[in-house]
């Protein structure tokens, strides 16, 4: 009878843990599931994860390719700004060679200006002691008043001259001849 309710017991007790190993067994097929329900969700967060490195690899690329363009292009721009700087800088001094040339001739044309006016204040003098007692006589092929035979000018004295002082400072002396003024005429009228 002893062995039996020993048996009994140890019955009872295997039982006891088979039950406990049956919930156990129970809990870690609930919790295996939860774990692959997690796993999954995982795999799928990996998944979108490495889509989306995927794509910022690609918009990496994108972006280097892109800033290397911006980069060469940023080459060509800064030569073309050198070489615009070159240009400007040599418009600017033959600008300036221009300006001082310009400054240059306008001081020589003033300076050639006055010597002109200078000369024909001159020659107003020169013509109104000279001309006035010089008889010329002029053949001119483009006269319409001439023969057209000779082309030769002939300047000849009218009659001696004779010369008066200045009579006060700053005067210029005259010149008089001895013919009457009415044989005088036009010296560049034969």
């Amino acid at each position: 009878y002893t062995n039996l309710k020993a048996t009994r017991q140890n019955l009872a007790e295997t039982n006891a843990v088979a039950l406990r190993i049956h919930e156990d067994h129970k809990n870690t097929k609930a919790q295996l599931v939860a774990t692959q329900e997690g796993v999954k969700k995982c795999a799928s967060h990996v998944k979108q994860v490495h889509e989306g490195l995927e794509n910022t690899i690609t918009q990496l690329h994108n972006n280097i390719e892109q800033s290397q363009k911006t980069a060469a292009g940023l080459v060509q721009a800064k030569d073309v700004l050198g070489r615009t700087r070159a240009q400007v800088t040599g418009l600017n001094e033959a600008h300036e060679m221009v300006n001082a040339a310009t400054v240059s001739l306008q001081a020589r044309l003033e300076d050639t200006h006055a010597t002109v006016q200078s000369v024909k204040v001159g020659l107003k003098d020169t013509n109104s002691v000279v001309l006035p007692n010089l008889r010329m006589d002029l053949t001119r092929p483009w006269s319409t008043l001439s023969s057209g035979a000779s082309t030769q000018r002939k300047l000849t004295a009218r009659a001696p001259l004779k010369i008066s002082s200045p009579t006060s400072p700053g005067e210029y002396g005259t010149l008089e001849s001895g013919m009457p003024e009415s044989e005088l005429g036009d010296p560049l009228v034969s």
